[in-house]
């Protein structure tokens, strides 16, 4: 049996900072909470075809890390492999319940920020294990 990965791609949400939210979730997921499950990559490689990461997503799992309700990572996948996302996280739903948690900087993560990062971090997390569960 071969084992898949879940590949995490957040959105690149420059000057957002649910983007940098997205991004610095998909670090602690795949550096901290789940290692040897995960990987991830720059999402543009995916939009101009790069073969490794289309290897990688098409061979793995896929969770897509969306900032804001454009979904762009989410439709970049879809547009890249023809098919969506095995999971989706929205920054923003994981606002909605922890709304304590809203950040007030862009380009760099306050506090609050970081907190938040970690929660959709968690989230992620859950979702890999769902993924790899059912593998």
């Amino acid at each position: 049996m071969i084992l898949k990965k879940a590949v995490i791609l957040p959105c690149s949400g420059i000057g957002k900072s649910f983007g940098t939210v997205a991004r610095q979730a998909t670090y602690i997921v795949v550096n901290e909470l789940r290692t040897d499950k995960t990987k991830t990559f720059c999402l543009p490689l995916l939009q101009i075809a790069d073969k490794e990461a289309l290897d990688l997503t098409k061979n793995n799992f896929v969770i897509s890390i969306d900032g804001c309700a454009k979904a762009c990572a989410f439709k970049d996948v879809e547009r890249s492999i023809g098919r969506t996302s095995d999971a989706s996280v929205m920054v923003m739903d994981v606002l909605r319940e922890n709304k304590e948690f809203r950040t007030k900087q862009v380009t760099f993560l306050d506090e609050n920020g970081k907190k938040l990062a970690r929660k959709v971090a968690e989230r992620v997390a859950e979702e890999v294990d769902k993924l790899l569960e059912c593998n």
